[in-house]
């Protein structure tokens, strides 16, 4: 199962919610920090944040990965 598939089943809720939803977007993209980067390949989490943030992504690792989503975080909480 996928990123995108597992945050879905975890919430009870259709993928396309994830990305429509905008709380519950909001609240999974804050809490994918908290996932093991290692759960997922580095493709799956780009496209997995891609698809919900709406914006192209390509990150080189999974450090780039990480940094995106700890900038987001503290763009959320600002």
């Amino acid at each position: 199962m996928g990123l995108l598939e597992t945050e879905a089943a975890r919430c009870g809720v259709f993928i396309s919610d994830l990305k429509y939803n905008p709380y519950l977007n909001r609240l999974i993209l804050m809490d994918l920090l908290e996932m093991p980067e290692e759960r997922f390949s580095l493709e799956e989490w780009t496209e997995g944040i891609t698809y919900l943030t709406g914006t192209a992504h390509i990150f080189n690792n999974m450090s780039e990965m990480k940094a995106f989503l700890q900038n987001y975080r503290k763009e959320q909480l600002e």
